[in-house]
């Protein structure tokens, strides 16, 4: 939304995207304490059943990073065990003036 110069508030509203790009596995994060999905665009916490409906499977990948396959077949893992073992969060907490995601530090009696 915008505001113009009478205090009044427009909304542009777009289409959606015909390819279905909007929601993807960076926009997510695994909160460990209690297992739900937070969807950073917005800070709302999704469920992983919502999380796996919304995302492919994520593709494993090998030691050289290269797609891992069984018998030809690409190896995949739901988005959530993959947002689990790859952008998981330990703590939330508010932190004025920082940046929403804090790597490396822990809130301990109130100090980071």
């Amino acid at each position: 939304m915008t505001a113009d110069s009478d205090d009044e508030f427009t909304e542009e509203i777009s289409e959606p995207c015909p390819d279905g790009i909007g929601v993807n596995i960076d926009d997510f994060v695994a909160y460990m304490p209690t297992g739900v999905y937070i969807f950073t665009p917005c800070r709302e916490a999704w469920i992983g059943k919502s999380v796996n409906a919304r995302l492919a499977p994520m593709t494993v990948l090998n030691k050289q990073g290269k797609p891992k396959r069984i018998k030809g077949k690409l190896v995949t893992i739901r988005a959530t065990k993959w947002l689990d073992q790859n952008r998981a969060v330990l703590q939330m907490t508010w932190a004025p003036g920082l940046p929403m995601l804090i790597k490396d530090r822990l809130v301990s009696h109130g100090r980071m």
